[in-house]
């Protein structure tokens, strides 16, 4: 599979800082030829041919001390847990995938465990905390590990699906069937978070995995909470219609919040399948049956 990505972050109009950190890479495996008598190879570099990308967009904690090296720790702690586990990710296979979801979830729980340990020695980042929405696309497969409100998307044959869920205690009570949809929306609580990496050492991580197939022309969107806040879904999905790269599908998405007051700082990271591999096995509509069985247990649990 060909993914053509792009990401883009902006302080927005109205923060004095920008919280928000992102990356997006291409994993492959490699070794570095010290000694060779093979012709042409010395000192040389070689390469696999599979190829993995990750992406991970982090939202800080506005307003707490700390906001913007939480998400830059988060996102260092996964980099690196994913990178020293480099030869387990490109072996993820549906056979293992009791195995998936805990790697995943360890890659989180690694990024919790970096934050506690800056927050001890730093008493002042005592309260630090941040979103971690990550994705990890390999041939046919897109794996993603999520805490927050951070969000996930799917757009596919002119369709946007959120494939992650918020962790604000408005969006649990929605679920509890406490507050409408609309009522969440305009609900103060729709900015509290229950789940997030740092917060206090005492925080539990409770860390959701999805799994989904994608096919040619299918469209993944990670965005800070700085999109969705200003911007309606019907929006970002006529956006992500239109015959662009994604660094101009990227600048677009920025520019319509901004448009908006810019109220929080805005990260977003669009990739584009650009083409498909023969043994992919599905390429239906994403449901309920792509996300892996304890991210169903885990979809279904809130709060108390």
């Amino acid at each position: 599979m060909s993914l053509v990505c792009a990401g883009l972050s902006d302080i927005g109009r109205c923060r004095s800082e920008n919280q928000d950190h992102f990356i997006v890479a291409r994993l492959r495996n490699s070794m570095l030829i010290d000694e060779t008598n093979v012709v042409g190879d010395e000192n040389g570099h070689w390469w696999s041919d599979v190829e993995g990308h990750l992406l991970m967009v982090a939202d800080g904690m506005g307003g707490h001390a700390g906001g913007a090296e939480a998400s830059q720790l988060a996102i260092d702690a996964a980099a690196t847990y994913v990178l020293n586990s480099l030869p387990w990710f490109f072996q993820l296979s549906a056979a293992c995938e009791t195995d998936v979801l805990h790697e995943l979830k360890r890659t989180l729980e690694h990024s919790q465990q970096e934050l506690i340990k800056r927050a001890e020695s730093e008493p002042v980042l005592h309260e630090m905390g941040t979103t971690l929405t990550m994705a990890y696309v390999l041939g046919a497969t897109m794996y993603v590990a999520h805490v927050g409100d951070s969000r996930c998307y799917l757009y596919r044959d002119g369709t946007l699906v959120q494939l992650t869920r918020d962790h604000t205690w408005a969006q649990s009570m929605v679920e509890r069937g406490l507050l409408t949809q609309a009522q969440a929306a305009i609900s103060p609580l729709g900015r509290v978070l229950w789940n997030i990496i740092g917060g206090t050492r005492h925080r539990e991580l409770d860390p959701e995995v999805y799994k989904c197939s994608l096919k040619k022309d299918d469209t993944i969107l990670l965005c800070s909470d700085g999109l969705p806040i200003d911007v309606p879904s019907t929006t970002i999905a006529e956006i992500l219609g239109e015959d662009r790269q994604p660094t101009d599908l990227c600048r677009r998405l920025i520019n319509q919040p901004l448009s908006a007051g810019g109220s929080d700082n805005i990260t977003v990271i669009v990739a584009h399948v650009a083409d498909s591999p023969a043994y992919q096995s599905t390429n239906g509509a994403l449901s309920q049956a792509d996300s892996t069985a304890d991210c169903n247990r885990l979809a279904d649990t809130t709060p108390d």
